[in-house]
């Protein structure tokens, strides 16, 4: 593909053969020194020359027209577009045509400029201001041709912008593609793929009942076009899926981390899966590549039945590379993610049927069922987008209303999915269980009679018979032990091998309990499959909520352990924040205690040299009075009244002696918890030892 510069349409201002200023002999000196100065490149002195000639005679098209062309040359666009914007008001059809000419040349040096040295690494943005501009670009050019039919220059512009624009969109679309695969790992990847293509299927099913018109013929030219854009990923996907098996696995997910669909916690895969033979990777690669070229035929197939208006039979071609893709995703799944996977969209198809048994109204023909297809909003990048689906009750192409019930055999086809899913998940299972350590020996605590029992456990305790004070003692005993032992430094090592012992007996239970209820659940999704094939919702809803029952059972090992992790997690970092929030705000109101407290004693300290004050005014002599004879006892009294006042306004002044009594009670009840353990500890070495604490329970 020969890439093709904006650089080749844009003549420069000298060399262009319209893009030269048009002398006039109205303001003959004026006009003259522009000519002049304009050919010896002097832009800036021609436009002023020229902005002089237009004062003399401002409505002459030819002087806008020079003003015009100097001040582009000086790069001063926007005036320029201005002034030829009306020139090219006028009779004289040669000049409106090099008006045109010259403001399409000026859009293209704008597009230019936007797109930089290397347009096809342009963001966004700036393609579309540049698509923006090249075709206003064009829309001058084709004024221009409308003026003078013959100007050539005009004409190959339009054609070669026009060829540019295509190879550049195509170039963009596919460098955005291709970042697009880049940032997105296999299991991403595929389910981009499936709800690519579920949203296009959806859009064609609506497109059936619509009559033929223009809008209509439109509307399939665009799902065409989106169904080959699909297509074309054929090649890319086998390529990741090649990357995908040859690469090292990596575990499903990570203890304390939710990084499932809706912060679900996945199940962190508990023992590495042994090493696959290079002639069995070689083996999957190509049955998984087999699939993927299935399923680009089935694209192709279903684009060539879209450009004949063939619609029923693209939509079974759509059913059929959405089964393909998903095909490639189920063996690729690992098995906590496909119970995962499962128990979403059983609940997602429970959840339609019920709305169809109630009478619901206003879900799609495809209606949004499960978990892959959530996110269906999503649109591909730079490719024509097929017929987006009209909101509820709003009319269709052909004026009727789009509001429908659910459609059960749409349903039906979604339930199978389920029923595909449940053999491979316990054949997932199997394996699994196969490339799990084997279980550990529960010991058996009833044959050491030395052995203590564990907290909570009953038995003979060795205060047995010493009264309820002495048991309630022992069982005290038991607690602050296990506080004690809780306080001991845990082995970072210990407490992972500890961790990933609970992991895979969890994982063990799903898995048995996924070969355990597989068959049934198998028999049940199957079962409602036909019911909804023949519309029997009432029949079908029990047996789908059956299986679901079951695969939750499934799944319940699977998620506790991390959810119960992830929940603590974030209920610590919200206990963190609110102590902090609390500590901040009694340290804010201590301050603030101590503030008003020291302002409260500047004021009454104020209050009393104020009165002083006034004192000393009204008896100047008392001062004299005072050191030649001794006090009475009125004056006694007197001097002692501000003191007892500032005493009296203390007493009446509210204190907070709350804060005080909490920490004297806390100082108490500490005091009392380290006597009592100290004595609790005391007894416990008198009685007996204490019992073992199992750190898994």
């Amino acid at each position: 593909m020969r890439t093709i510069t904006i650089t080749t349409i844009l003549l420069g201002l000298l060399a262009s053969p319209g893009f030269a200023p048009a002398g006039t002999n109205d303001v003959p000196r004026k006009v003259q020194e522009g000519l002049e100065r304009f050919e010896a490149g002097q832009f800036k002195e021609a436009s002023e020359a020229f902005d002089q000639a237009g004062d003399l005679k401002p409505d002459d098209p030819r002087i806008l027209f020079d003003q015009a062309c100097a001040k582009a040359a000086a790069g001063e666009t926007d005036p320029a577009v201005e002034l030829l914007t009306k020139a090219a008001v006028t009779e004289n059809a040669a000049l409106a045509a090099r008006c045109h000419y010259n403001l399409g040349l000026i859009a293209a040096q704008k597009a230019k400029t936007r797109l930089g040295e290397k347009p096809e690494e342009a963001e966004p943005a700036a393609r579309t201001e540049a698509l923006e501009d090249l075709a206003r670009a064009v829309a001058h050019w084709r004024d221009c041709l409308a003026s003078e039919p013959d100007h050539a220059d005009a004409r190959h512009n339009i054609e070669l912008v026009r060829s540019w624009t295509r190879a550049m969109q195509q170039t963009w679309k596919d460098r955005d593609r291709q970042k697009l695969r880049d940032s997105m790992k296999l299991p991403e990847y595929l389910k981009w793929l499936e709800e690519q293509q579920r949203t296009l299927r959806k859009s064609t099913k609506e497109l059936e009942p619509v009559p033929k018109s223009p809008k209509q013929h439109l509307a399939v030219h665009r799902a065409t076009l989106a169904q080959r854009d699909l297509r074309d990923e054929t090649e890319p996907l086998k390529a990741k899926i090649a990357q995908g098996l040859t690469a090292p696995p990596a575990p499903a997910g990570v203890p304390g981390t939710c990084n499932m669909p809706g912060g679900a916690c996945s199940m962190p895969a508990a023992a590495p899966a042994p090493a696959i033979p290079p002639e069995e990777k070689e083996k999957a690669i190509k049955l998984l590549g087999g699939l993927a070229d299935s399923m680009g035929q089935s694209m192709q197939t279903a684009a060539e039945h879209l450009t004949e208006q063939s619609l029923p039979e693209a939509v079974t071609q759509q059913a059929d590379a959405i089964e393909k893709v998903d095909q490639i995703g189920t063996v690729l799944t690992p098995y906590p993610d496909l119970v995962h996977r499962a128990v979403a969209k059983q609940e997602g198809l429970v959840k339609d049927v019920k709305s169809s048994q109630s009478g619901g109204t206003g879900v799609s023909p495809v209606s949004s069922q499960g978990e892959s297809q959530k996110n269906e909003a999503n649109v591909m990048i730079d490719a024509p987008s097929p017929p987006a689906p009209l909101p509820k009750g709003e009319a269709s192409l052909d004026g009727t209303s789009t509001e429908k019930a659910v459609d059960l055999p749409e349903t039906a086809w979604d339930q199978r999915f389920v029923e595909r899913w449940t053999p491979v998940l316990v054949a997932k299972a199997k394996q699994g269980l196969k490339n799990l350590p084997p279980a550990p020996e529960k010991k058996d605590k009833e044959a050491d009679p030395n052995e203590p029992a564990a907290p909570g456990a009953t038995g003979v305790s060795p205060a047995q018979g010493q009264g309820e004070d002495k048991h309630w003692q022992d069982a005290s005993a038991t607690q602050d032990a296990s506080k004690e032992e809780t306080k001991k430094p845990v082995d970072p090592q210990q407490a992972a091998a500890e961790a990933t012992q609970k992991q895979q007996e969890d994982l063990r239970k799903s898995m048995e309990k996924a070969i355990e209820l597989g068959p049934k659940i198998h028999e049940l999704t199957a079962a409602a499959a036909r019911d909804l094939d023949e519309e029997r919702p009432d029949e079908a809803l029990p047996k789908q909520e059956e299986a679901l029952r079951l695969l939750r059972e499934i799944a319940e090992p699977l998620k506790q352990p991390n959810q119960n992790q992830c929940q603590n997690k974030q209920q610590n970092q919200d206990k963190n924040k609110q102590d902090q929030k609390d500590k901040d705000k009694n340290k804010d109101n201590k301050n603030q205690d101590q503030k008003n407290n020291q302002d409260k004693k500047d004021q009454d300290k104020n209050k009393d040299d104020k009165k002083d004050q006034n004192k000393d005014k009204q008896d100047p002599g008392k001062d004299q009075q005072d050191k030649t004879s001794p006090p009475s006892a009125g004056q006694d009294q007197q001097k002692q009244k501000p003191e007892e006042q500032k005493a009296q306004q203390r007493q009446v002044q509210p204190r907070d002696l709350s804060k005080e009594q909490a920490k004297a009670l806390m100082r108490q009840v500490q005091q009392r918890q380290r006597e009592k353990e100290k004595a609790d500890k005391a007894l416990r070495l008198y009685m007996s030892r204490p019992a073992q604490v199992d750190k898994d329970w």
